[in-house]
């Protein structure tokens, strides 16, 4: 899917990239598996100019397997992890990393409020502190209420490179739950709640409609 033009000339991947600016980013590894030799060709099309780029291919299709992958090359402390199939417009990179390290947790995720709560994975967070109290991935029951709006996640994280021993490779899920369960459980997890941040989790037809209909409609900032 990151490969899928959003809009003449542009791919959803090439809005992930607008949100990684080379004076923060040192390094940008692709975990990829479906494709990823359409991924890889297209990364180096590119020419980015960032310091370090790297291509880890993950053998199961899994947000688990490729992080903890693309993580066996990375020896910085603070690592960014974007779904490259999701659109978050308006959001600076470098305020969440700020806010991260405020936090004093190993994780940050970056949420948004909207509407549609089915589509996404709800967030529950303590208020006074913004730490993750629990998470629902696309709850059945909200179907029946598509305007209720809620705190949901954007398919960004900050990690501390410290979290990499929490994780459980024999957790149940081999998707983002296996990486936020064991994080939760320990209260190490941060939410960044930004409002102003246009967000579309890119996942079905209908989706894809919306986003396409919102940038053809709205001159943005990436």
């Amino acid at each position: 899917k990151a490969l899928t033009e959003i809009m003449p000339g542009k791919k959803l991947v090439d809005f992930t990239m607008d949100l990684l600016p080379l004076g923060l980013v040192n390094r940008v590894v692709f975990g990829i598996g479906y494709r990823g030799v359409e991924v890889e060709r297209w990364a180096k099309e590119q020419r980015f100019a960032y310091k370090h780029i790297d291509f880890r291919y993950h053998r199961r299709r899994s947000v688990m397997n490729a992080i903890l992958t693309s993580c066996k090359v990375i020896p910085e402390k603070t690592i960014v992890v974007c779904n490259a199939d999701e659109l978050h417009l308006g959001l600076n990179l470098e305020e969440v990393i700020a806010f991260h390290e405020q936090g004093q947790v190993v994780c940050t995720l970056v949420s948004t409020i909207r509407s549609h709560l089915h589509r996404n994975r709800i967030l529950t967070i303590d208020e006074a502190t913004s730490r993750l109290i629990s998470h629902e991935y696309n709850p059945i029951r909200m179907e029946e209420s598509p305007e209720t709006r809620g705190i949901v996640n954007c398919g960004i994280a900050v990690f501390d490179r410290s979290f990499l021993p929490h994780i459980r490779e024999d957790h149940p899920s081999v998707g983002w739950d296996a990486i936020i369960d064991p994080l939760c459980e320990k209260k190490l997890v941060s939410v960044c709640v930004l409002s102003s941040i246009t967000h579309f989790n890119v996942g079905t037809e209908e989706e894809y409609l919306e986003a396409v209909a919102f940038l053809r409609d709205n001159t943005v900032a990436t």
